[in-house]
């Protein structure tokens, strides 16, 4: 009995045992371990250290990670992504030469019975770079003309420097920041906002620097205005300022165009010039300008004052030299120069007194409302520019009425004539004798009182021209000579 008993304990479990076997068999048959790839997210940490670090990752690493799973099939078919996570901890890149960063912390939160772990380096590559600062000046380019007479002085930029803050290898590309203007037209200064362009090396334009900043650009139109130079004094004596000249002539004064229109011309202060007698140069001021005005540059010039000793020279003038000038011609009077030569004394420069002669320079004396007589009167002069009459001489003159009359020949006496020989006649009836004198004596002659008569005595047959004879008071005489043609023929 004992001996079945423990055979029938023996069965059982043998029994049991190929059971189990056949379970397990069949258990593995229908849920096998497996191995399984699967991608997780990537959780950063830490990135706010790299902007106190001055670093900036350039790359788009990757945003998840690959792991290896291990498992029954049933198991694995229960997990997901979500239930791992993975670290990317950035407090680990303290410089800009990391290459990559270490993926830290996979942990498995679910509950199934599985292994993992991560697939390939572990690693993320990263290309990383350093924030730093720097600045480059801004250049204004200009472009356009402003209106005549204006020109662009030097523009104020505010800011003058165009500041980056950038990765380390673009601001190593920068060379310049530029900022365009058009001043076409402009009268007045005018401030403008503009965004710089930022260029490299090789004048490319770097997109990612420029249209970034805007700039106040002061564009300073400036009015090139005359300087004249304002002397006071006299120089010493026998010395001329032959010129005073400003160096720069012109000057450049900023404004608005309202205030521009009204300069048209600037002066230096008085500069003192009494009793100098050698040329000199010294720097003046320039007069105050309107309010809201200013001068482009130093408010002086230089200024030179050019002085030239003085000579003096004679002009001698012959008669026939001197013009008589009257303001309303009359065929009545007659005007007669006494003087042969008339000099006048004349002080200026060497070269100018060169070509002041008689042969330049028109004399002349006016005898405009001059009356009968011996007068005197000033020698004046055309041409005599730039130099000074040092001695005023005056030319003799005299001024006498012209007397027309008309003399019938019938009235002409034939003095020792030989009536019982000859026949005489007149070849005119009429002839004309002209006299000069002062006014008041030749208004009393007439053709009666002059006693006109032709000495015959001499003359035979045939025609002759003879003079006649007339009798005149004191003063007057005979303007031209008095002829008349007489006929002699025979009996």
């Amino acid at each position: 009995m004992l001996k079945r008993l423990k055979n029938n304990i023996t069965m059982k479990i043998l029994s049991v045992i190929i059971a189990v076997l056949f379970w397990f068999i069949v258990y593995t048959n229908e849920n096998p371990i497996e191995t399984r790839q699967m991608n997780i997210p990537l959780t950063p940490i830490n990135e706010n250290y790299l902007a106190s670090a001055n670093l900036r990752i350039l790359n788009e690493y990757a945003g998840e990670v690959g792991i290896s799973l291990k498992g029954r099939k049933t198991e694995l078919d229960r997990i997901n992504a979500g239930d791992f996570m993975a670290y990317i901890d950035f407090s680990n890149v303290d410089s800009e030469y990391v290459e990559y960063v270490e993926i830290s912390d996979l942990t498995y939160i679910g509950d199934r019975n599985i292994s993992y772990e991560l697939s390939g380096s572990g690693r993320i590559g990263l290309s990383v770079d350093r924030i730093v600062a720097g600045e480059v000046p801004i250049t204004v380019e200009i472009i356009g003309e402003p209106a005549d007479g204006f020109v662009v002085a030097v523009p104020t930029v505010r800011p003058a420097n165009y500041a980056i803050l950038e990765i380390k290898s673009l601001v190593q590309e920068v060379a310049s920041a530029i900022v365009t203007v058009d001043v076409t037209g402009l009268k007045g200064t005018k401030t403008v906002r503009k965004f710089c362009m930022v260029y490299d090396t090789n004048g490319n334009i770097i997109s990612e620097l420029s249209n970034e900043t805007a700039i106040d650009i002061t564009i300073n139109i400036a009015k090139e205005v005359p300087v004249s130079v304002r002397l006071e004094g006299n120089p010493a004596e026998d010395h001329l300022v032959t010129a005073s000249t400003a160096n720069p002539g012109f000057v450049l004064v900023s404004g608005s165009e309202e205030d521009l229109v009204m300069i048209e011309r600037i002066s230096t202060m008085p500069i003192d010039i009494q009793g100098i007698s050698e040329t000199f140069t010294t720097t003046a001021g320039l007069m105050s300008l309107p309010a809201g005005t200013g001068f482009v540059g130093a408010g002086e010039v230089e200024v030179t004052v050019t002085l030239e000793s003085l000579y003096e020279k004679p002009v001698l003038f012959s008669k026939g030299q001197i013009e008589i000038r009257w303001g309303k011609p009359s065929s009545l009077k007659i005007y007669t120069i006494l003087n042969d030569d008339v000099e006048v004394m004349v002080k200026g420069r060497q070269d100018v007194l060169d070509m002041v002669t008689s042969g330049t320079v028109s004399a002349y004396i006016d005898v405009s409302g001059q009356e009968d007589g011996s007068i005197s009167l000033p020698l004046r002069f055309d041409n005599l520019a730039g130099v000074e009459q040092v001695s005023f001489p005056l030319v003799d003159i005299l001024i006498q009425s012209k007397l027309s009359l008309k003399i019938e020949t019938s009235t002409i006496s034939l003095v020792n004539r030989q009536g019982g020989l000859y026949d005489y006649s007149f070849l005119r009836a009429e002839e004309t004798l002209v006299l000069k004198g002062f006014e008041e004596d030749i208004a009393l002659l007439n053709p009666l009182n002059i006693k006109p008569q032709i000495d015959v005595g001499e003359l035979g047959p045939g025609t002759h021209t003879v003079p006649v004879s007339v009798t005149l008071s004191d003063g007057v005489e005979l303007f031209q000579d008095f002829t008349t043609v007489i006929i002699i023929t025979g009996k």
